[in-house]
């Protein structure tokens, strides 16, 4: 299981996503929110954010493959 955290815009506090395909698959439009705050989250935003999450994660475990490879 991926732990993506994701940082609320509000008060700063650190949401932990654990499951990414709940949050796709909701029908609620605001399916998160900070603990803290209380500040709701948009399922576009957060699907977004792990998207991005998911691939800067992929390529940098590519990069450090190849340079294990190439060494």
């Amino acid at each position: 299981m991926i732990l993506i955290k994701y940082l609320c815009p509000k008060c700063n506090h650190t949401t932990e996503i654990t499951d990414v395909e709940k949050i796709t698959n909701s029908a609620d439009e605001y399916p998160l929110c900070c603990p803290a705050c209380g500040q709701h989250f948009s399922k576009t935003t957060l699907a977004k954010f792990a998207r991005q999450r998911a691939e800067e994660m992929i390529n940098d475990a590519l990069s450090r493959l190849k340079k294990q490879t190439s060494q």
